[in-house]
Formats: C-alpha cells, sequence, structure tokens
C-alpha cells in the first residue's frame, strides 16, 4: 500500500471513529452519518494538497458516492495503483482474452470471457471456472 492508498484508509478509519464517538453504535458502520464524516475528512485533506492532482480527482469524484473500500471505488483504485512503484501486479482487466495469468499461490489461469465487471476465468491445472473483480491483481504469464 503506498503513502496515498494509507492516507486514505487512515481517513476512512477516522471517519469511524468520529461516527462511533458521536453516535455509538446507534448507527450503521458505513451509514449516512460515517459517509458524511468521511467525505469532510477527505475534503480537509485534499485541501491541504497532500494529494497528488490524479488522485485529488478521483477523490473529488468518490466524495459524492462513497465506497465502504476503496478497491470498490475502481477508477479511484486504478488512480493509486499508479503509485506502487515496486508492485510486480497488474490488474487483471489489463489483460485480454485468453491470456494468462498467475497468483500468489502459483495457480496459473486463462480468461476465458469478461461480464460487465468481471472476468471468468479458467484454473489451468483444475479446469474449474472462477469469476475474478477486474480491479484484482494478478502476475502476467
Amino acid at each position: 500500500m503506498n503513502k496515498y492508498h494509507f492516507l486514505i484508509t487512515l481517513i476512512h478509519e477516522m471517519a469511524h471513529l468520529i461516527t462511533y464517538e458521536k453516535h455509538n453504535r446507534k448507527v450503521a458502520p458505513h451509514g449516512k452519518e460515517w459517509k458524511q464524516y468521511f467525505a469532510e475528512l477527505l475534503t480537509d485533506f485534499i485541501d491541504k494538497e497532500l494529494f497528488p492532482e490524479d488522485i485529488v480527482q478521483a477523490l473529488t469524484q468518490s466524495i459524492n458516492k462513497l465506497t465502504a473500500t476503496t478497491c470498490t471505488d475502481h477508477h479511484l483504485f486504478k488512480v493509486l495503483l499508479k503509485y506502487d512503484f515496486n508492485n510486480p501486479k497488474i490488474l487483471i482487466s489489463t489483460l485480454d482474452i485468453n491470456q494468462h495469468f498467475s497468483l500468489d499461490n502459483g495457480d496459473t489461469y486463462k480468461i476465458l470471457e469478461k461480464k460487465r465487471t468481471r472476468y471468468v476465468c479458467v484454473n489451468i491445472s483444475s479446469n474449474k471456472k472462477f469469476l475474478f473483480p477486474g480491479v484484482f491483481e494478478v502476475y502476467k504469464e
């Protein structure tokens, strides 16, 4: 996790603390109250000019549709990945149909088709099919 991704995660957790302090356990963990505090904190940090412009743009877009995790906001996740300089992995969405990729455990897969935001892939050794989200990080074979 790069420093920008870490900071966004920290702000996310700070919003949980504020939500708990103000509402105890009377509201949903990622409900409207948490979204309000998270958006306010993000705006404060954006105003401090700590993030590069591409991250600021992605954060500004996501403030209106905040999600529980960064990786469910595909645009923000892709922008943040550009700052993972020592990461040999790529997003599965950058591969083509019929290309092979592997996972950390060494299993190799082939991409069969794309279904909206997910990819149908077959495990080469077991011949079982799996669905992977487009933002899933893999090793290109």
